[in-house]
């Protein structure tokens, strides 16, 4: 199934709010980079293992073709030999659905 831009960006901001999440609040910090309160600011940043999960995921993925060339190999030598069919019905079907989904907020 494919998921749309709108699809995804609707579901991650979704379970954000199901969470109580909100935008970060930023620490105030004067011009020279020492806190308001005098306090020298640090960034910190901590990785779950789930974060380290999720990115060796998208490495993985990143290195897949785009293309299932076996796929369109078959298709192409189905259409040349003319044996290709295709239903404009099921086409229909699916221009509806794809139009449904990015349009339903879940």
């Amino acid at each position: 199934m494919k998921i749309s831009g709108e699809e995804a960006f609707r579901s991650y901001s979704q379970a954000v709010s199901n969470r109580g999440l909100s935008a970060i609040a930023e620490p105030e910090v004067s011009n020279n980079g020492v806190g308001v309160s005098g306090v020298v600011s640090i960034d910190k940043l901590n990785i779950s293992s789930q974060a380290r999960d999720i990115q060796l995921v998208k490495n993985s993925l990143a290195q897949l073709p785009d293309v299932r060339e076996d796929r369109v190999a078959a298709l192409k030598a189905q259409y040349e030999s003319g044996t290709y069919q295709v239903s404009g019905e099921d086409i229909a079907d699916l221009i509806i659905r794809r139009a449904l989904a990015d349009s339903t907020n879940i």
